[in-house]
This record gives structure tokens, sequence and C-alpha cells, in this order.
């Protein structure tokens, strides 16, 4: 390196030292021709320490061994020591690696590489020291391998000498300087003066980085590293954050200098300089908004102008008038149809549908007068896709009772085949359900929580026993069923299944090819399993209901309607208010190719799903949703080719007890396409993830979030999945509380927050993290992504706050160029316009180091176990602080 050599040329007589002192031996400018010999280190000598300047030239491949020779003291193969270089690919020859070779009085040899190659035409100070029985190789001040050497090295055969001396090593062109050997174990401050020219402190270090050029700066990257750890732990952050922007501007200045795995450089391009920015000044961050900020405005509809239908109204004598009222919401959508105000307004009661509402593109209302559907101001209007069952007498098993359905109009009671994420295509699209004084029952299963797990499998034939004590008794059971994780803990399946006489069960192997050992199995839908209040069983060759109340008297209702309660299919300017849906199989409302459309203050319970949106302009606000079969919100919005925003908004909805039937991948929010919002939302009680991303420019913001990811393993509360163009996501300001449950099932983690592979430039900040993460998984879990900014979050009674699983550079190759990523990044083609003006770094994919950046957190009872480069300034202590410390009060 330019500013760290001495006179290009000097000649030094090696003179006789005191033990332990340094000897200096004298070597010519220029690749060596001859070796240059100095007096062996004495053999009583049981450590020493080699140092020199070092640049290899261009190899040039010729006949004889690859490997050459830098220094001996002795052959270095039977006795003493020595270091070869070769090249650090054999099939380019560019660059080298260099290692040492010891020999031990016994006769034994350990061997040291250095675990840095070394560039062609570059200046390197290098050294190796041993002593203290250990031998350490060092690249620039930084410590970069070490092994085990204990006692004396053998006695050397010859002196030592530089360069190419034979014992049947070949020859390298190199040169070397400033060649010192010193007759002890030089520590680790002395290897870094050797460096930095005398600075040993990391305020020094820090200065004589800052002077360097650009050129020599990109070899010294580990060492700034360091040094800014070092600033760090001495509580100088202001420094620290300095030299971490020198780091990023070196790196956007000029790519071509980025030596290796270093990262903070891109940050300025990736992020505007916002990283860089707040590094150095602490800025005033945007303060925690907090669950429950969001207000929506009231409603006050004009009734003199409303079109009214009543439980009890008529389409045909009735005109409409709150005194004369419709008997159907469709007849009174033909009755505002034209009109310039297009406000129906339901009664009080509960209205019985055998089939769901539906508005087309004529239904749509304008910008200033939208189509308006809600109840009646101070009522509440209840749209009911179920049937009440009524006949339950008692069958003789106790508290169970039963009912005979055959003739009382109950349509949708044919037979279940499967349903799950695993089975996706293959599965049930509406499951029947039962509900008791409006709470979801449960089909009577076994055990009645838990899991049993399989203990012998036959991957061939989806074959296996589990731990069930008593399987053969189930053998006779007609259509028994059973959830499983068979496939992966992260996919459910419910199926049926066939128990033979000796206990060996047998899914449908229609669904199921394979079983595995050590799979949670639970048994569905038999008589035998209804063994406490709440189960119930259909027996569909007999049409009779079995079920067993909580509550004696209880009003029972099975779901029937297999079609959205409200279907908006091409309408515009559509206001969806106040109404309560229930007992439907399939969604509450359903949006297709819909613009400006707002659901607003919706209850919705007791259902397939929630919502489902397609469209643009849509606001789905202030809605309380719970007990879904499936899913919550599924919104999709937005061009991902031209990144043109989908303008949806979903927040302060409170969502929860959702996946009842499909376990896995339905979340409260399943979010795709471009431009999403989702904000003051409570999220909470569910077995898997409560948030789900799949786009651009998405905002998860002022959220709280709790007791999810309670049974899936491999999950996160927020989780976001394999595309590695998903760019412009921020997760900030929410609050994760009781995130994961654990258990003999969860091999792999549950997290708060995951980014499962590839996915990368997401920033999370100004987050509070409340008892999350299990098994392997920290609160936040990144596997494989790149470039991901944890930052200033508050992590309490956590089991750890971040896990990073590093990729190789190999592998990220090969996904992006040749891998599952290839079709994915050629469908928004990021080099072009505007994906290459919105985010400029995804033209560089194949480049992107293996980093990311953990920042500024609080970590409260939560082991700091992440070390991801870039980690600066986190706090670790042993409870939450009253006052948080400066630079940290935006929370």
């Amino acid at each position: 390196m330019k500013s760290l050599i001495f006179p290009m040329f000097f000649l030094v007589a090696a003179v006789a030292v005191s033990a332990g002192e340094a000897r200096v031996v004298s070597c010519p400018e220029g690749p060596l021709s001859a070796p240059v010999r100095a007096a062996k280190i004495p053999e009583t000598a049981e450590a020493f320490t080699v140092s020199f300047r070092f640049r290899a030239s261009e190899y040039v491949k010729r006949p004889g061994p690859w490997e050459g020779l830098v220094f001996a003291n002795g052959n270095g193969w039977s006795d003493g020591f020595r270091a070869t270089v070769t090249p650090a690919s054999s099939a380019s020859f560019d660059g080298f690696k260099m290692s040492l070779r010891a020999v031990k009085a016994s006769g034994k040899a350990a061997t040291l590489p250095l675990k840095t190659a070394l560039a062609s035409g570059r200046w390197y100070r290098l050294a190796f020291v041993c002593g203290g029985g250990e031998l350490k190789g060092y690249v620039n001040g930084t410590l970069v391998s070490s092994c085990r050497f204990e006692g004396r090295f053998k006695r050397p055969s010859c002196g030592f000498s530089v360069g190419p001396a034979g014992f049947g090593v070949g020859y390298y062109p190199f040169a070397v300087r400033d060649f010192t050997i010193r007759e002890r174990a030089a520590d680790a401050g002395e290897i870094l003066a050797l460096v930095t020219g005398g600075e040993t402190s990391a305020g020094g270090t820090a200065e004589f980085l800052k002077r360097l050029p650009e050129a020599d700066f990109a070899d010294m990257r580990p060492l700034a590293w360091n040094t800014a750890r070092r600033l760090v732990d001495a509580g100088d952050r202001r420094s620290a954050a300095e030299l971490y922007l020198l780091l990023a501007e070196r790196r956007a200045q000029n790519p071509a200098t980025d030596g290796g795995n270093e990262t903070a450089a891109l940050f300025a391009g990736i992020f505007g300089g916002e990283k860089a920015e707040c590094a150095v000044k602490y800025p005033e961050r945007v303060p925690f908004a907090g669950y429950g900020t969001f207000r929506m405005e009231k409603f006050r509809p004009d009734t003199s102008k409303a079109v009214f239908v009543a439980v009890d109204g008529s389409d045909s004598s009735g005109d409409g008038s709150a005194q004369r009222p419709f008997g159907s919401v469709g007849h009174a959508l033909e009755a505002v149809r034209g009109r310039s105000e297009k406000t129906v307004l339901l009664k009080g009661g509960r209205y019985m549908l055998d089939r769901g509402i539906t508005l087309v593109a004529a239904d749509s209302g304008s910008a200033a007068s939208p189509l308006v559907i809600a109840s009646a101001p101070g009522e509440r209007a209840i749209l009911d896709g179920g049937k009440d069952v009524e006949g339950f007498a008692p069958c003789g098993r106790g508290e169970i009772l039963c009912a005979d359905l055959r003739g009382r109009g109950f349509t949708a009671l044919e037979s279940p085949r499967c349903w799950g994420y695993a089975l996706s295509g293959k599965g049930e699209k509406h499951i029947l359900d039962l509900y008791e004084d409006g709470r979801p029952g449960e089909l009577a299963r076994h055990p009645n929580s838990g899991f049993f797990k399989t203990v012998w499998a036959d991957r061939t034939n989806a074959v296996f026993r589990t731990d069930l004590s008593d399987a053969a008794e189930w053998a006779h059971e007609p259509e028994l069923m059973a959830l499983t994780y068979m496939r992966w803990l992260w996919g459910d399946e419910t199926t049926k299944i066939k128990i033979a006489a000796d206990g060996t069960m047998q899914l449908d192997t229609n669904v199921v090819r394979a079983a595995k050992t050590g799979r949670p199995v639970k048994l569905m839908n038999s008589l035998k399993a209804l063994d406490e209040p709440g189960e119930w069983f259909l027996d569909r060759a007999a049409c009779r209901l079995y079920h067993w109340p909580k509550r004696r008297g209880a009003r029972v209702t099975l779901s029937q309607l297999a079609e959205p309660i409200i279907s908006v299919k091409g309408a515009k300017h559509v206001v969806i208010r106040s109404l309560a849906m229930q007992h439907g199989m399939s969604a509450g409302i359903r949006l297709e190719n819909c613009e400006s459309v707002k659901i607003l203050g919706n209850g919705l319970r007791n259902l397939g799903s929630g919502i489902s949106a397609r469209g643009r302009d849509i606001v789905i606000a202030g809605n309380k949703m719970r007990s879904f079969a499936r899913g919550g919100i599924s919104a999709c919005g937005g061009d991902r080719r031209t990144l043109a925003p989908s303008g949806i908004r979903i927040l302060k909805n409170d969502i929860s007890d959702i996946e009842r039937k499909v376990r896995t991948y339905c979340p409260c929010v399943q979010a795709e396409g471009v431009g999403i919002e989702i904000a003051f939302n409570h999220f909470h009680d569910c077995p898997s993830s409560a948030v789900r991303l799949e786009g651009n420019d998405m905002l998860v913001n002022s959220n709280l979030v709790e007791n999810c990811v309670l049974e899936s393993d491999d999950q996160g509360a927020v989780d976001i999945y394999a595309n590695p163009t998903y760019a412009g996501i921020e997760i900030i300001g929410n609050v994760w509380r009781n995130i994961g449950r654990g258990g003999a099932f969860v091999p792999c983690g549950q997290a708060a927050v995951r980014f499962d592979d590839v996915i990368s430039g997401v920033k999370v900040r100004l987050n509070k993290f409340y008892n999350c993460g299990y098994a392997h998984f920290g609160a936040v879990q990144i596997n494989g992504g790149r470039l991901n900014v944890i930052d200033n979050n508050l992590f309490v009674n956590c089991r750890r706050d971040c896990s990073i699983n590093v990729r190789s550079e190999a592998w990220w190759r090969h996904t992006m160029s040749e891998g599952y990523c290839k079709p994915k990044i050629a469908a928004v083609r990021p080099c072009e316009p505007p994906w290459n003006e919105r985010y400029g770094y995804l033209t560089r994919l194949l480049e992107w180091p293996c980093m990311n950046f953990v920042s500024r957190n609080i970590y409260v009872n939560t082991p700091l176990t992440c070390r991801a480069e870039g980690e600066n300034g986190n706090i670790s202590m042993a409870a939450e602080p009253e006052r948080l410390p400066e630079g940290y009060d935006s929370f």
C-alpha cells in the first residue's frame, strides 16, 4: 500500500541483537531472484514473530511445483518452519493463498493457512506468531486464522532464509520489505503498530484509516470494522459512526475496490444516504405512533334520501321508505340504480341468506356520491349464511345430543375430502362448520389438545404408526380424518385416514404421497372422538348431527352459504359499512377488479374467510373480524412491472382466531402487489403467521401483533419468502408480543419477523419485541437475505435477538442467475425503468455481499447473539429503563 511503504529500496545488514528483539533481514527491491539469508533463530526458542510486507506478482504457469517458498527457518518440512504461497484458484491463478508449516520437537507438524486470499500486485502487511500454545496469522493487523501449537519447534537444520531457497519447493515472483524476526510472540497491539506506524488505540487507528487513500483502504476493511467495534465498546459511538460512514463512502465511490463480504459501503447507494446520516447525527426519529391512533370518520347518512331494507319488509308492497322497507338488498340496489344519491340502509335484524348479495359495475356510485350499503343508524343488520339446527334429543351417550337433518332443508352436507396449505389445489374450498351461540364448535378430535407423534413411517406409501396406545380401536371409524404436518412442519394437511387392526395408519394416497417420522398427527371427524363439550360430528350416511353443547338450549347453526355474503365485481365508489356477516362457508366480502371501495366498521365472524380485495384505492378499516376457517384479509393490487401503487390501505382492524381449519399460510393479512399499507391493526391468536407480504413498497406500521405462530414451525408473525425483487418494504413502529410457543414440533424456529430465502433490503425499525423467538430463530430471522436493516428496535425477554443464516456466494450467484430466482427477476426486468430508477441496487444482484445491518438496538433480558456486519451502537441491559438512553428516544 502506498501510504504504508517505506523507501522503495533499502539494504540493512543483519546485526546481532539480544534475544527477543527484532532482527531486520535485508531484502532488495523487486522480485527476489536469489535467497536472502540470516542467522537461524536459536534452537532453544519456543516463540517467534515473523512480520513483513509482501507483494506477489502475476503468476505465469510453468513446469514444476505450484507451491512457492516465502521464507524458511530450517527446511520447514522435517524441522523448523516455513511459509509458502499457492494460487488461490488453480483455474485462473488470480491471487494467492499463504500458509505456515511448523514442525514440533516430536516430529509432528501443524499447518496454519491464512483465511484470506491475497490479490496479485498489492502490498500486504503479514505476520505469523508462535507462542502461548498457538500459531496465529495476521493480515493488515487483523487476526485471520489460528491453530494449536504447543511446545518447541524442532531444531532447524540450517539458518533463516527469505526467497527461493529450495527445500523441494518451487518459486513464485514476489517482493518483500521490512522483514523482521522476533524471538518472542508479539501481542495484537504490536502487530497493529506495525501497520499503523505505532498507533494502537481505537481512536488513533481510526485516524490512521481516515488518512489512507481510497485504493489502500480497500484491503483495510476488516481492520476498519474491528476498530469501529472497539470504539463502540469504548462508548465512542460518534467516532464509530464516522468510520462506518467512511466505509460506506469508499465502497460507493469505487465499487471495484470491494475486496470481499463488506457491505457498509452499499448503504449509501441503496438507502439514499439515510443510514449514513442517521449513524453520524442520530437525528430525531419518526415517533412510534402506537396501536389505536387511527380515527375513522363518523357515519351520518341522509336518511331522507336512503332506501331501506328490513327483515320483515316486502319487495312487492314496499317502496323503500323507512315506514315501508323492501325485503331484500337486491331489490333495493335496483331501486337506487340511476339515482344521484345511492344509499341502502338495512334495519336491524338477522337476514337469512340462501344466496349472496352481488354488486356489478352498473351499481357504481361516484366520487361525490358513492353507493353506500350500511346498517341503519343505531341498528345492527346481520347477514347470515347459516341455518339453525332444531330437534336435538339425547342419544344415550352421556351429554351428547343428536338431531336428524333429513328433510330439514340442509344442502351442504357432502362428505369432506381434504384441506390444508400442503394440499394446495386439491383441498375443499368450502368446509362445513358448526357454531354454538355464535362460537365455533370443534369437529370431534383426538387428542383434544396437542398431537400424537409418528414413531415409524414408510416414506413410499404414506403408511405410519404413532405413539397412540389404542390406535387399533379406531379401525372401524368410517369417515376418520387426520390433521398432520406430514410433508413440512410449516404446511398443514387434513385428509382421510385408514387405521388397520394392528394400529398401522395410512393417509389418502391420492393426496399425500409419503409419511415421515417425528411428525404431528391429530385424529378428527369421528363419533368416538366426541368426548368433551363443544365438539360435534356429522354422520353423513345417516344424516344425523351429534353435538355436546356447552350450554343446554344453546342455538346451534350450521354454515350453508357457499358463495361470498357480498360480492362486488367491477364496481367503483362503493362503501360497505356497519354490517355484521356470519356463518358463511366462503368469504364475507369479495372485491374483484374494483376501484375506490371502502369497507368500514363491519363485524365479520364465523366464516370461511374474511375479506378478499383485488383492485386499487381500497380502504379496509375499523372492522372486527374473528373465527375464520382460513384467513382474514387478502389484498392484491398495483402493477409490479410498472410499480404503479395499489392505494390499498388496511387500517385499525381487529383480526383474531383465524386458520381454524387451514392452519398455515392463511394469515390475518395477505398483501400482494405494490404500495399496500397495513397500519394500526390488532392481529392476535392464530396458529401461524399474522402478515404475509409479496411485492413492493409495502408499509407495516404501528400494529399490535400478539399470540401468533403458536403451532407451525419455520414461520414468522410477518413472513416474506423467496423473491429478491421484493423491494421498498418497511416494518416500522410495531409491537410484537408473545410470538411463538416452541415445543416438540418446533425444531427449526418461530420468529416475529421472518425473511425467508433471499429477501433483502427490508427495513425493520422502531419496533418493540416482547417474548419473541423460539428454537433457532431470534425475534428477527433472516434466512440467506442481504442488506436488511434491523435498526433502533427494543428487544425485551426474547430468546434471541436476531438470527441470520448466511448463504454462500456460490449459492447466491447460482440462485440469482440460474436457480428459482431467475424467472422472478426476469418478470420485472430490474435493469429497466422504472425499476433501475427506484431500486438502482437491484441491477447488481450478483454483486451483493452477504451482510445485514444490526444497529442501535436495545436488549433487555435478551442475549445479544447476532454478529452481523454493520453492528453498531447496540446496548444490552438487565432491566427496561424508565427513560431510554440518548439517541433512543423514538420509542
